[in-house]
């Protein structure tokens, strides 16, 4: 009996006409939306004198206040969606999971036990009044 082999997730690049470029788990391709998961948000700096490049992602959906990291994106949104390198996935998987992993802090009431002085500085060169 043969096993079938786990489908690697899809992951594709999305231009949409705000001028923003994300990249997400495409979940679905609906008749008029993408179901995404964790997108991320890029921006690609061009150094002219070096001729490199640098990718910087931040989160699309910030998942520290929202309660899913799935979202559904209009097609009339999207200028165009191209499928990314396979030697992209590994560095997108791994930008996904470090930015989905935050969590709120969670802030408790503790009663102050330092004493806290305030520090007064004088002006020498400012004569009183």
């Amino acid at each position: 009996m043969q096993q079938e082999q786990p489908t690697q997730p899809v992951i594709r690049f999305y231009k949409l006409k705000t001028n923003e470029d994300i990249i997400a788990y495409e979940l679905e391709n609906l008749d008029m939306y993408y179901r995404i998961a964790r997108p991320l948000a890029v921006t690609i700096d061009s150094e002219v004198l070096g001729g490199r490049q640098m990718l910087n992602v931040r989160e699309w959906v910030p998942p520290i206040v929202c309660a899913t990291d799935e979202v559904f994106l209009p097609k009339e949104y999207v200028i165009f969606s191209t499928a990314t390198k396979e030697s992209f996935r590994d560095e997108f998987i791994s930008a996904v999971d470090y930015l989905y992993s935050v969590e709120a802090v969670k802030k408790t009431k503790t009663p102050r036990t330092d004493n806290v002085i305030p520090l007064m500085l004088k002006d020498p060169s400012v004569k009183p009044n």
